[in-house]
């Protein structure tokens, strides 16, 4: 069986429901990849691409607003699942080709993230219906972002959910913004 908890990035709300659930599992999935789960350990330098450090800049502006570092949850939960003995397993895409994908994207499409959207409180996941408008949102403004960073990421996941959870209890922490897309590629439920 695989759950899924949806996350903002900034919020410990990840942590607290994982940490509830783990007893009960045989693994943690994260939606990183070893890169960033170094990173997030062992602190990282500056990456070249300036859009990039620039999304940097404004994910860690929205953890000093909710006191919580991107990723802190992810990183929690992956420390109380290995003080338990449980495997950690890193499910995301390579940094380096999400990095890849955000240079070869059309300038109006980065441009187009720094406009504001649909507005919610990120010290919790977003609803499953929020999730829907900010999803469909990004999917008109930034259809090739949108592909790279949210759709091809969920076929990835989705794969390496599957062939880490056969017939394991596997918690999966991942953004609230590939929910929707993992439930329609995987039998998962939500928590």
């Amino acid at each position: 069986m695989i759950t899924l908890i949806g996350t903002s990035h900034v919020s410990m709300e990840g942590f607290e429901k994982a940490s509830a659930a783990l007893d009960g599992a045989d693994c943690l999935a994260l939606e990183l990849c070893p890169s960033r789960y170094y990173a997030l350990r062992h602190g990282s330098g500056k990456p070249k691409d300036i859009f990039f450090r620039i999304l940097l800049w404004l994910q860690k502006d929205m953890g000093k607003k909710t006191g919580v570092q991107p990723g802190a949850d992810m990183l929690k939960a992956a420390e109380l699942a290995e003080s338990k003995g449980k495997p950690v397993f890193l499910i995301d895409l390579p940094m380096e080709e999400i990095m890849l994908s955000l240079q070869k994207a059309p300038l109006l499409e980065k441009i187009s993230l720094f406009l504001p959207g649909p507005d919610f409180d990120v010290s919790r996941a977003p609803d499953a219906e929020s999730v829907r408008k900010i999803n469909e949102e990004f999917r008109k403004r930034s259809p090739f972002l949108y592909e790279r960073l949210i759709a091809k990421r969920n076929s990835y996941m989705a794969d390496n959910l599957r062939r880490i959870s056969g017939g394991k209890n596997v918690i999966a922490i991942v953004g609230a913004g590939h929910i929707p897309g993992l439930l329609e590629l995987i039998d998962a439920k939500v928590i």
